[in-house]
């Protein structure tokens, strides 16, 4: 895997992680938030073996640079296509986990013209559970449900970006609605949750693909809660080789 730090104005910059064989199509791994492109780890290698893939740190989570202002859901959107431009990604497929859900259904409103398709695992937030408390409780029982090397992975994660920079980038997470977002990316859409989830519940996820205003469908992992990279990766290699095949003409 070959990683490059891409140096953006204001002081940002974001790391793309590269692996796989030369294709059209690049599968682009967003993580969510608190995490880094650790999340991807295990599914990194089976992607690798299907096509190019790109695992992302957006700005302030890694080893990258902290912003010196809190970012929204649309900065990291455009901090990920400038990096991604800047590196010669062409067309591409996203892939957003929890938060990272988000950043990819706003790249695909600004950039039709090279997104191909989008799977979005474990989707936030819902819009009936949108209060800070909710979501804590949810993350909680959560924690109750992954294998304590999940757990271990994603405390590591969060300690590194520091809590400062979540609560910031926490309040603009709860801000996007990525379902009405959703109606304006005009391409094929695959929501993935773990059947065990309590944070992207399959009402919620349902509500999702009928939002959608693409070809869209709902994949339940079994076995899985949240963190669906890592105890489900390869059952989601699947969906997202499929994704990328099932798309093989120009984009919009």
């Amino acid at each position: 895997m070959h990683s490059t730090h891409v140096r953006l104005p204001e002081g940002v910059d974001v790391a793309l992680h590269r692996s796989g064989p030369p294709g059209t199509t690049t599968a682009v791994l967003v993580h969510g938030i608190g995490m880094t492109h650790r999340t991807f780890a295990d599914l990194q290698p089976l992607l690798a073996s299907h096509g190019p893939v790109v695992s992302v740190d957006l700005p302030g989570f890694g080893a990258t640079a902290r912003p010196s202002r809190a970012f929204s859901i649309a900065d990291h959107a455009a901090a990920l296509d400038a990096a991604l431009e800047r590196t010669g990604v062409g067309r591409r497929v996203l892939v957003g986990h929890s938060m990272g859900a988000q950043v990819a259904v706003e790249h695909a409103v600004r950039r039709p013209d090279v997104v191909a398709g989008m799977v979005l695992v474990g989707p936030v937030v819902d819009r009936r559970r949108r209060s800070l408390g909710a979501q804590a409780r949810d993350l909680g029982l959560d924690t109750l449900r992954e294998p304590p090397g999940v757990n271990a992975r994603v405390l590591t994660d969060y300690v590194r970006g520091g809590p400062g920079w979540y609560l910031a980038t926490l309040r603009t997470m709860f801000a996007y609605d990525i379902a009405e977002q959703l109606t304006r990316a005009r391409v094929p859409v695959v929501v993935v949750r773990g059947e065990h989830d309590p944070v992207a519940r399959h009402a919620w996820c349902r509500q999702l693909v009928t939002a959608a205003t693409g070809p869209a469908e709902l994949v339940t992992v079994p076995g899985s809660a949240h963190v669906v990279p890592i105890t489900g990766s390869a059952p989601l290699a699947g969906v997202i080789a499929r994704v990328v095949d099932a798309n093989p003409g120009k984009v919009l």
